[in-house]
């Protein structure tokens, strides 16, 4: 194994229902992909997963199974497992669905909140703008997906449920955000999302609806700037465009 696709031991899984260890161990392996505690590009052995997790192959393999499907690891056909690495394409396609999903359901959400819904939007984005958020990763990325949930909360639960899908897959970027800008990489995020939340306190369901299109491109924007120099991601533009936003995503080149 490359001294780059190294991984620390895995802390055993404590589990007493064994009808339901491959879900267990997905789940667990999940959060630690997402969390960034298994990097982006690490083989992941199942022999090593098994010892580590002290449980057998078989649910090992059914879990690795589902985090394929999900797209969070790539296996190859000698079963060599690698924890999603930066594919441009796939990113760029994940954001543009994020931008356009969440941009409709601000715009059902904002005409509808109540008061208590503006005070419970309030406190999310009061408890994400911390030091413990911006000093640690999975703190920030528990309190952001609070937030994002509030922000889309009256969109009606189908919707609700694909756009924490995506949400929840793209989560896996945010570790090489905060590993690519050193100790600051919180500003840009929070800025951003102090005005998204005036935009909701205001009532200007199509202000927040940009705000929180750019706010979602701008992270694309900055993951591409960094691990694809060379790709135009000429789909997200057009995403922001329909939303009515003619930002000029300077992150990137034009």
């Amino acid at each position: 194994m490359e001294k780059d696709q190294r991984r620390h031991r895995i802390a055993p899984l404590k589990t007493n229902v064994p009808r339901r260890m491959a879900l267990e161990v997905h789940s667990h392996l999940r959060r630690l992909i997402i969390s960034g505690q298994i990097r982006t590009g690490t083989i992941l052995s199942q022999a090593e997963l098994a010892r580590d997790l002290e449980v057998s192959r078989t649910p090992i393999r059914e879990a690795m199974r589902m985090l394929q499907e999900e797209g969070l690891l790539e296996i190859s056909p000698n079963q060599r497992a690698r924890v999603m690495s930066i594919d441009a394409e796939a990113l760029e396609s994940l954001y543009c669905r994020r931008v356009l999903l969440e941009c409709l359901a601000v715009r059902l959400t904002v005409p509808i909140m109540s008061s208590d819904d503006r005070k419970r939007l309030r406190a999310a984005l009061d408890a994400l703008c911390t030091d413990s958020c911006r000093s640690n990763l999975r703190n920030f990325i528990q309190r952001n997906s609070h937030l994002h949930d509030m922000m889309v909360r009256h969109a009606g639960q189908n919707l609700i449920r694909e756009i924490r899908a995506a949400r929840e897959t793209s989560e896996l970027y945010l570790s090489l955000i905060y590993a690519s800008q050193g100790k600051d990489w919180w500003k840009r995020p929070e800025l951003e999302h102090i005005e998204i939340v005036a935009a909701y306190e205001a009532g200007q369901s199509d202000l927040a609806a940009v705000r929180a299109g750019q706010h979602l491109a701008q992270t694309a924007f900055e993951l591409l700037q960094n691990f694809a120099p060379d790709y135009e991601p000429v789909r997200l533009r057009e995403a922001l465009k329909l939303i009515g936003s003619n930002t000029n995503a300077s992150a990137v080149k034009d």
